[in-house]
């Protein structure tokens, strides 16, 4: 009995255990709950106040009716005035006169060269071209400035462009959603903003580009001395150069190269201009005064070690340039040729571009300005530079023997292409994120080839015969000699 009564006792103190261990886990369990519903509140609350101070943000995933827009910009009004967002005095601006802006956020170091507005019957975006030291660039927002120095803050993102390699400062597209804003006064400047109430200690301007009409913006720019769109925008086909560098100078091949896309039908050419030599500045400066070509000094903000090459960005910021250069041509012209300049574009039947065109199309009364967007893949061959004494000074008549090699598009290749059509072009192609695939033409060596001029110790494939350049040869000679006589 006495052995029975202590198990009777163990038993009952080991359920009234477990009850008082229930009891204490219910009890936490509440206690826990209960602060989770006030954190709950706590940050409903929160969520309103964000809520009401981000109706200056836009909202991109959705589409609302004019009635919540205009409530929305009476908000954002609201509260940026209670930010006190100043327009920054002394301020650090540039009117596309060359000068990259430095950029500091918590994160990064940011160089912006230039930023464009692409108005149009509806409200478009802010797009900005910069460098930055880092392979995730995170921009939260930014700050657009109209004429008056009022502001409005939207949402950004940055695209990094595929091609930027491993250097330390890499190069994107950043995009400001202003075309969410409507009834938007036309932005003037932009800033890059970590949150929502930083006073930026920098301004961007923004030229302004009429998708429609093909001209920038009515109102006056800041700096009439500064101007580079001077072109009416009336032209079928314009050259972006990569940077010049290395103190580049072989006038005679420049003028040949030149001359030789004019004949082609190229009637303007930009030019960026990292160094060259005294006698290609001559050059340049002669076609700037024939009203043929831009020049933009382009004078990175990051290390360059010009005797190697080695620099702290890809090729001298080769594609910031070219997607600079794109933009630009928007204002004056409707197709962008993309190439060196050891480079051609050359028509396998035709003589000129639009007779390319014209090929293309099916149509021998094609418009240019009214072909659909559209981009020109063409494919590349290496060509044997030689050492020749000739009479008419060519270094394309000496140069007869190519690589029996075609490589295929995308490789080596370059472009023609509409300067409406891309968003983030590549040195060998654009990037497709917003372009149909039926946009794409890819033109077979039957129709034209990049005719690529390069100085190989060796040579791996066999070479064939290439006499297509002797066609033009009487005719550039011709050009290339009176050049020669008013240049230099």
């Amino acid at each position: 009995m006495m052995i029975l009564s202590r198990n009777c006792s163990k038993s009952s103190l080991t359920r009234s255990i477990h009850r008082l261990l229930i009891t204490i886990l219910f009890a936490s369990f509440l206690m826990l709950l209960i602060k989770l519903m006030n954190v709950n509140e706590q940050t409903h609350d929160v969520s309103l106040l964000a809520y009401k101070e981000s109706s200056s943000i836009v909202d991109v995933g959705n589409n609302h009716d004019n009635n919540n827009n205009n409530n929305r910009e009476k908000s954002v009004n609201r509260f940026e005035k209670l930010c006190l967002i100043k327009f920054p005095s002394p301020v650090q601006q540039h009117a596309h006169n060359s000068t990259w802006i430095s950029i500091t956020l918590p994160k990064y170091r940011i160089y912006s060269f230039s930023a464009y507005y692409l108005a149009g019957k509806n409200n478009g975006d802010v797009i900005m071209y910069v460098i930055s030291n880092t392979t995730a660039l995170l921009v939260p927002f930014c700050l657009l400035w109209d004429a008056d120095e009022e502001h409005h803050v939207v949402r950004a993102f940055a695209e990094m462009n595929k091609n930027s390699f491993n250097n330390l400062f890499r190069e994107y597209r950043i995009t400001c959603l202003s075309s969410r804003i409507s009834q938007l006064k036309e932005p003037r400047y932009v800033s890059l903003i970590e949150n929502k109430c930083k006073q930026p200690n920098h301004v961007v301007d923004v030229v302004a580009i009429d998708n429609q009409q093909k001209q920038i913006s009515t109102l006056e720019p800041h700096n009439q001395q500064q101007l580079w769109w001077h072109k009416s925008p009336k032209v079928n086909f314009s050259i972006c150069v990569s940077p010049l560098n290395q103190h580049y100078d072989k006038y005679e091949r420049m003028l040949e190269w030149i001359e030789l896309n004019r004949m082609f039908g190229v009637e303007y050419f930009f030019f960026y201009n990292f160094s060259t030599g005294s006698k290609v500045e001559k050059v340049l400066n002669y076609y700037v005064n024939e009203n043929l070509a831009t020049i933009i000094q382009w004078k990175l903000p990051v290390k360059v070690d010009e005797r190697t090459g080695a620099s702290d960005v890809h090729y001298y910021g080769q594609l910031t340039a070219l997607n600079d250069c794109l933009m630009r041509s928007r204002l004056t012209s409707h197709f962008v040729v993309n190439i060196d300049l050891d480079e051609f574009i050359v028509p396998t039947k035709d003589r000129t571009f639009y007779q390319l065109f014209t090929d293309v199309f099916k149509d021998k009364n094609v418009n240019i300005s009214n072909v659909p967007p559209v981009i020109m893949s063409i494919r590349n061959t290496f060509f044997r530079v030689q050492q020749c004494n000739n009479t008419n000074n060519l270094f394309t008549n000496c140069s007869t023997k190519r690589e029996d090699l075609i490589f295929r598009h995308g490789s080596r290749s370059k472009w023609m292409a509409s300067s409406e059509v891309m968003d983030l072009i590549g040195v060998h192609g654009p990037q497709l994120k917003n372009i149909r695939q039926n946009r794409v033409i890819k033109l077979e060596p039957d129709v034209a080839l990049v005719f690529h001029y390069h100085e190989h110790e060796e040579w791996i494939h066999p070479m064939v015969a290439e006499l297509r350049m002797q066609t033009f040869s009487i005719e550039l000679a011709s050009r290339l000699q009176k050049m020669l006589t008013q240049v230099t």
